[in-house]
């Protein structure tokens, strides 16, 4: 008796099973774009140093007050990020030292004594 009463369910019209999907569709891609980590940050490329000033902070990292050794640095060019630039060191008591010169990501200068060949 109970099954002769019963009766399937009515489907319902196409376009609401449509709007029904797009909703959820939409709701997940939501759920996505809110959820997901951003992209690392990288910092900026810092901007390219004068020959001054580029001089001017090599000569502050390699002078030392506890020795009285002060130091005089001449470079060929100004300094920028990527690239490598020659510089001289000249010491008071006469002596020079060649240097390897580059920008750092962070925007500090940074220098390598060239290896001999």
């Amino acid at each position: 008796m109970l099954e002769a009463d019963r009766r399937p369910l009515p489907r319902p019209p196409p376009r609401t099973v449509a709007i029904l999907a797009g909703t959820a569709a939409a709701a997940g891609a939501a759920w996505l774009i809110a959820t997901r980590e951003p992209p690392p940050q990288t910092p900026p490329i810092p901007r390219p140093l004068t020959v001054q000033e580029a001089e001017r902070r090599l000569e502050l990292r390699l002078t030392s007050n506890t020795d009285d050794d002060t130091a005089a640095v001449t470079c060929a060019s100004r300094l920028r990020y990527g690239t490598a630039i020659s510089c001289q060191v000249r010491y008071t008591l006469g002596g020079v030292q060649p240097i390897i010169v580059r920008l750092t990501r962070d925007g500090s200068v940074d220098w390598d004594i060239p290896a001999l060949r």
